[in-house]
């Protein structure tokens, strides 16, 4: 799959990482190299949509108090970008590819990718928010 960035990481190298940590391996060198793992699609799928839903329930129940507006889209892009501390920090490095995605495959540019990709999150639970305030 193409995005205006580059290609994305396949998703089956998520679902291969979250099974190792099931298994207690997180830690990779490349996680491409790891023995592949039944259902990886599926894990990755659930895991990753798991991850969005608790992280835009989060923002949805933080902005959800008296006196906080949801009318800029300002606070949830803000959010979304910081959603990207998880992979940069923790799971590309777990995954062989450095801090940042630094080491990944040049092709899939995970450091803009993973930008790109949480900066739309950010407008997503935007405009979710605009929906649940007017309805």
């Amino acid at each position: 799959m193409l995005t205006s960035i580059g290609r994305i990481l396949p998703p089956i190298l998520m679902g291969r990482w979250v099974v190792n940590i099931a298994r207690g391996q997180p830690w990779h060198s490349n996680i491409a190299h790891a023995a592949p793992v039944d259902h990886e699609l599926a894990v990755a799928v659930l895991a990753h949509y798991g991850v969005g839903i608790a992280f835009a329930a989060l923002y949805l129940f933080s902005t959800s108090r008296p006196g906080v507006s949801t009318r800029s889209a300002i606070p949830a892009v803000t959010f979304g970008l910081l959603t990207n501390i998880f992979p940069w920090l923790l799971m590309f490095p777990a995954m062989g590819f450095g801090l940042f995605g630094a080491r990944g495959p040049a092709e899939t540019q995970l450091f803009l990718s993973s930008l790109a990709s949480h900066v739309s999150f950010g407008i997503g639970i935007w405009l979710a928010a605009q929906v649940a305030v007017s309805a």
